[in-house]
């Protein structure tokens, strides 16, 4: 028996969806979960995603780096935000624990980690690995899109029907009907992939915040070939 994949649009949306004994699919495009793929790579040993910025006092020590962002920019008064590019060629990461909180990321993890049965984080840039963890698991999927503060985002939509193409090509079963749209937004847009994504309004909200690189960096595909997982409260390399 096939297994099934299917996609939440919204985090506002996930109580709309069973969890339980499936692995829930953690994408924000722009650019929570594209960080969390670069950060881990490139020194950071785990990160633990907070909703609230509130809960970030608990970990002003020496012990962690501390990445809050807001809008698109880095909250006031913190030394890293929601960049891709910051972690890299940074020795003083290097084996660190990297405490991170995002406008919707952040907060879509922790609005599945009591139901799921496992927690994973998607970008293009570990698309392949993430897509032969998936086939490897043998359970059903829920692709879960971060969006924008509970709205619908192109470029989480855009990845999601992109790996779910990659998922039915695999075996799995996909029928519903957010499925099929963002599938056929994906098949629509793939020859010209990265200009389709910037067309997104993520990219015009954040046009004065010289966040382009960011965006590009983010569609790259497969620089990574390996899966962060959330595990008791942190997201580790699989």
């Amino acid at each position: 028996m096939s297994n099934i994949a299917d996609v939440c649009l919204s985090p506002d949306l996930i109580h709309l969806f069973s969890l339980k004994n499936k692995v829930v699919v953690v994408i924000d495009i722009f650019r929570a979960t594209s960080v969390m793929c670069t950060a881990l790579n490139h020194g950071i040993s785990e990160i633990i995603p907070i909703s609230d910025l509130s809960e970030l006092n608990k970990f002003d020590t020496d012990d962690f780096l501390i990445a809050a962002e807001r809008d698109g920019k880095i909250v006031q008064g913190f030394k890293f935000g929601n960049s891709p590019l910051t972690y890299l060629n940074r020795p003083e990461i290097e084996g660190k624990k990297l405490v991170l909180t995002t406008t919707n990321g952040t907060r879509a993890i922790n609005l599945c980690k009591v139901d799921a049965g496992d927690i994973i984080i998607a970008s293009f840039l570990n698309i392949t690995a993430v897509v032969n963890f998936l086939k490897n698991k043998e359970k059903d999927v829920v692709v879960l899109c971060s969006g924008w503060k509970g709205q619908i985002s192109l470029e989480d939509t855009l990845f999601a029907g992109c790996i779910l193409d990659k998922l039915i090509q695999v075996g799995f079963l996909s029928e519903s009907d957010s499925s099929f749209l963002s599938r056929q937004l994906f098949n629509d847009s793939k020859t010209n992939l990265i200009k389709f994504a910037l067309q997104s309004s993520h990219k015009k909200r954040t046009e004065n915040l010289g966040i382009d690189k960011d965006l590009r960096f983010c569609l790259q595909l497969d620089k990574f070939d390996n899966v962060p997982i959330y595990k008791n409260g942190s997201v580790v390399l699989h």
